[in-house]
């Protein structure tokens, strides 16, 4: 391991996401606020890759230096091969178009358009007219197919956020990332949620990156990285809730959950 604590063997190996020793800090009116200290991290090709941390551990934060949304104070990201830090805002764009997709806990639908023209709005966008095959099958698998027509405001949160899933999806992006994908919903939709992009990578290849404070996520991926105070204190491959739920207990990261969910900060 390294002195984060993560595995290191065949490190970089078919790694879609690599980020190495990535710092990022802000200024306040105080001084200097430590988002990332520092973070090294890989995401396998083709898995389902959980960041879990309370509020204020710099989730949100890494994922979007891992996406190209944000710039690193410094280190390297690298996304399928290419180094992140040297693009321009012009190429960054592109690369976000092309190869990523993104999914959050607010759904980001749009109230005038119905469930099929959310889910293809990137590529209406992009200029790009959906294949009608991949759209059918796209709508099955996130139990929509006979939601198309509906508004988001007809919709239940669940179904919302799996018109969400389905228009990451839609892309055949490389690589999707979740910013707590069930933070706004129940329990019974957070496991279907869970299962959809369980199902996803197994089934199409693609990869998700996601990140989230609640255990359950965790033993829905092939690993687990702890995050705490913008560094990555350990890891787990293959996890069960009970095993991650132990390890949040020994690491001291219970306390710092939030009372209730929705907590995007960090």
């Amino acid at each position: 391991m390294d002195a984060q604590g993560i595995r290191t063997e065949n490190e970089g190996a078919d790694e879609i996401v690599r980020l190495d020793s990535v710092r990022k800090t802000y200024r306040s009116g105080t001084g200097q606020v430590v988002a990332l200290g520092g973070v090294t991290i890989g995401c396998p090709r083709g898995s389902l890759t959980a960041i879990i941390g309370p509020s204020g551990s710099g989730k949100s934060t890494l994922l979007q230096c891992a996406a190209g949304l944000d710039r690193p104070t410094s280190g390297t990201v690298l996304l399928d091969g290419e180094d992140l830090t040297g693009l321009d805002e012009a190429a960054l764009t592109r690369l976000r178009r092309d190869r990523v997709g993104f999914i959050f806990q607010t759904f980001n639908l749009l109230p005038a358009l119905d469930v099929e023209e959310n889910v293809t709005l990137p590529l209406s966008l992009a200029g790009r007219r959906p294949d009608p095959s991949l759209l059918v099958d796209v709508m099955r698998r996130v139990g929509l197919a006979g939601h198309t027509r509906h508004r988001p405001a007809e919709l239940s949160p669940g179904q919302r956020q799996r018109a969400a899933i389905a228009r990451a999806l839609i892309t055949r992006r490389t690589v999707i990332f979740a910013d707590e994908p069930t933070g706004a919903l129940d329990a019974r939709d957070s496991g279907e949620i869970l299962d959809l992009l369980r199902d996803t990578v197994r089934e199409t290849g693609q990869t998700v990156l996601m990140a989230s404070h609640d255990p359950l996520v965790a033993s829905y991926a092939d690993r687990v990285a702890f995050l705490s105070c913008g560094r990555i204190i350990d890891e787990l491959n293959l996890p069960m809730d009970r095993a991650v739920a132990r390890r949040m207990t020994h690491l001291g990261l219970w306390d710092r959950l939030p009372d209730e969910k929705g907590e995007d900060v960090g």
